[in-house]
């Protein structure tokens, strides 16, 4: 008897509250950073500098944007994982048969696997 299971992940609701807050922190970032580039036209050197500082919000805007989309975007190259168990209740000592299988939809370099058993 084998017992399919099913991967646990990452919280769908977790990225998209990164991706929202991303978007709107890159969003105001990008404002202030226009305003600061409308400002900066007669004040010299301050005002480019203040343009400056604001482009590293939008930046940390961005790493917020591209933290909520990369396991989305790695999800893209690897098909489901197939794991299935061959018993449900295993006594101390006792054998059982561990099978894992994942497709790859296009070459991918993987440079370590793991497998974790816990006990419940």
């Amino acid at each position: 008897m084998h017992k399919q299971m099913k991967p646990s992940g990452q919280s769908a609701a977790g990225r998209g509250f990164l991706l929202v807050f991303g978007a709107l922190w890159t969003g105001v970032s990008l404002l202030f950073a226009v305003f600061a580039l409308i400002g900066s036209r007669g004040s010299g050197g301050a005002g480019i500098f203040g343009f400056l500082f604001s482009l590293l919000f939008v930046a940390i805007g961005c790493v917020l944007l591209a933290a909520g989309l990369l396991p989305t975007l790695r999800a893209l190259k690897v098909t489901p994982p197939q794991v299935s168990v061959s018993s449900d209740l295993l006594r101390l000592g006792e054998s059982f048969q561990f099978s894992y299988r994942q497709e790859f939809k296009s070459s991918l370099v993987v440079e370590t696997a793991r497998a974790e058993f816990v006990k419940r």
